[in-house]
């Protein structure tokens, strides 16, 4: 219930600014029935073929780098419950927080090669599929915007799953519901806690965002109907989340998905995402690290 109450004190913080942004974005006439359907589609050169050679990719490339982890000699760090065995020792947070780093950036690396050379092929290609600078200032902005809306909303997703299962008698859900801020709540290592702020706050957001807005989202674009891309994203987003986080929390990684796979329809850039995932994933480390009494 302690939970439940922390996780309901957030909505009613994000609220009031989360009234403005929508006010903001009804203004602005996002709020629209129509408002994926009015978004011109841009062609990058990624065609539907490319999601399940990226998905062969990126499981050839998982395997990999377990094999280097055990060579390494790391697998016994794995997971938190390997990683925390009768307490937490330094050694064990820095082991888990290698795993974590190695596993985003190896598994990441054959997509990326993958996407440049399919967006090599024609000029602009790397704008269109939404990695661009030139307009940073109104992305920082929306994607600031986007943060702010999307806080209450997942937070509240958040809570309606707690209530859910207290409703059906199932277990009370754990205070931390992600196996990363589970070891970095009592790391013993500031080694380890800087590399798991690094993959929480930048590695992850660009990636995920990359692969789960910008590889799906694009490959299927014109080949499905908008929404239907943005849910079909967002599934594949949650799924792959599944047990590193707490069963409670996976309406509210859909939810985000959701939020950040619209924003990405309706703005063409993947930097709102990129900043709205980070700050997000940035509240949550907080919230671990510095929790409200």
């Amino acid at each position: 219930m302690d939970q439940l109450r922390e996780t309901l004190m957030w909505v009613l913080i994000f609220l009031p600014p989360a009234g403005v942004a929508l006010l903001w974005a009804a203004w602005r006439g996002w709020l629209r029935p129509s408002s994926l359907a009015c978004v011109s589609p841009q062609s990058t050169g990624l065609r539907p073929v490319d999601l399940p050679i990226a998905i062969l990719l990126y499981f050839c490339a998982q395997v990999l780098a377990v094999m280097i982890l055990q060579l390494w000699g790391l697998m016994d760090y794995a997971s938190p419950q390997e990683a925390l065995p009768q307490g937490q020792t330094p050694q064990s947070s820095l082991g888990y927080a290698t795993v974590v780093m190695v596993s985003q950036v190896i598994g990441f690396l054959p997509v990326a090669a993958l996407l440049g050379w399919r967006l090599s092929k024609e000029r602009g290609n790397l704008a269109r599929f939404g990695l661009r600078l030139d307009r940073l200032g109104c992305d920082l902005f929306l994607g600031s915007v986007t943060l702010v809306w999307l806080l209450p909303v997942v937070f509240l997703s958040l809570a309606s799953a707690a209530l859910v299962g207290i409703v059906l008698g199932l277990p009370p859900p754990p205070e931390v519901g992600h196996d990363m801020l589970v070891v970095m709540q009592d790391s013993g290592s500031p080694l380890a806690t800087v590399m798991m702020f690094t993959s929480a706050i930048l590695i992850a957001p660009v990636t995920e965002e990359v692969l789960f807005r910008g590889l799906v989202q694009s490959s299927l674009r014109g080949a499905l109907p908008p929404l239907v891309v943005v849910l079909l994203a967002s599934g594949i987003f949650t799924v792959v989340h599944v047990g590193g986080v707490a069963p409670h929390t996976i309406p509210g990684l859909f939810v985000l998905g959701v939020v950040l796979g619209w924003v990405y329809e309706r703005s063409g850039s993947l930097m709102p995402c990129i900043i709205a995932h980070a700050g997000f994933n940035a509240l949550n480390v907080a919230m671990t690290l510095w929790p409200v009494d």
